[in-house]
């Protein structure tokens, strides 16, 4: 397992909140008022960076990047815009 830092944005604190803190499940917070964006990351052998890719997978939508020799997959029910957003900010850490 892998531990990231990123400063979440204020539009997503609510789900880490009650997440982490209320220990509500997913299930749970999406009823209250939230969409959950789950970020993946992998190690990758090369240290390459690539721009945002973007799709659509059962109904998720899907962003997909690499930087500093990891790959990040984030996966959510919001609006694709959104999720860009989350990518850009996330991409923006250092």
């Amino acid at each position: 397992m892998f531990y990231c830092r990123v400063a979440v944005p204020v539009d997503f604190r609510e789900a880490v909140v009650l997440r982490e803190l209320e220990g509500l499940s997913y299930k749970e917070i999406s009823e209250v008022s939230v969409h959950i964006i789950n970020l993946f990351i992998w190690p990758l052998e090369s240290g390459r960076n690539t721009a945002t890719e973007s799709f659509t997978k059962d109904g998720y939508n899907v962003s997909h990047w690499e930087r500093d020799g990891f790959a990040f997959w984030a996966v959510s029910d919001v609006n694709v815009e959104d999720l860009r957003a989350f990518a850009g900010l996330e991409m923006q850490q250092s």
